[in-house]
């Protein structure tokens, strides 16, 4: 059961923006859903791509510049260093979604399709149904941070996961936590699984009082 959920909140997250506008809210079918979340993937890793792009090619005048400074005796600044790594990370987290979005089929596959598939009809729905409650709520929980000025893969978490812990008892609360703070981590910046933990955070006591006389399963 955890491996079919855990593929079915990814696949939930990759679709999320895509199914919620829809006018039809008729479920869709797993075939449909792989391809949106793919695309989805693509897109990102692309703009990802060429923002470190564009970061490497200043890096490389950098490193240049620096192995220049170095040949003469001098040492590289800590901020300098801190650059260079940045960009790297970025270049490697873009090449990561990549990765994500080969993997994926298989994965959905090997857990079991059709449970994946309802379950997350069940996530993207619950959001859909609370949708004005979530976003107000979770602008609330991270500092009146606009829901709409966070990072789109982030606030896509959040709003899957806070779904989750108001409306879905039967899952435990440090499950959910967890499983979210694992999707920030795998699609998000290097920040984004600390932002979602402190935001997810301010969610759990509600959520363990929801869950007081709920059957748990994950």
């Amino acid at each position: 059961m955890l491996n079919t959920r855990r593929s079915a909140r990814e696949l939930a997250l990759l679709t999320l923006s895509q199914i919620s506008n829809r006018s039809d809210k008729a479920p869709v079918s797993l075939t449909e859903m792989l391809a949106r979340a793919a695309d989805m993937l693509a897109n990102e890793a692309r703009e990802r791509l060429q923002e470190a792009g564009a970061d490497l090619v200043t890096s490389e005048r950098k490193v240049q510049e620096a192995y220049l400074e170095i040949s003469a005796g001098e040492t590289l600044t800590r901020d300098d260093m801190a650059a260079l790594l940045s960009t790297l990370e970025r270049a490697q987290n873009a090449v990561e979604l990549l990765g994500s979005a080969l993997e994926l089929p298989a994965q959905v596959a090997l857990s079991g399709g059709e449970e994946v598939r309802e379950f997350v009809t069940a996530l993207v729905q619950t959001f859909v149904d609370h949708q004005g409650e979530i976003d107000q709520r979770l602008e609330g929980a991270a500092d009146n941070w606009a829901v709409d000025r966070m990072a789109s893969l982030d606030r896509d978490i959040l709003r899957l996961a806070v779904g989750e812990l108001l409306w879905t008892p039967e899952v435990p609360v440090e499950v959910v936590i967890n499983e979210a703070v694992e999707l920030a981590k795998k699609y998000g910046t290097p920040d984004s699984g600390r932002f979602v933990n402190g935001v997810l955070a301010r969610f759990a006591e509600e959520g363990a009082q929801r869950r007081l006389s709920k059957p748990h399963v994950v």
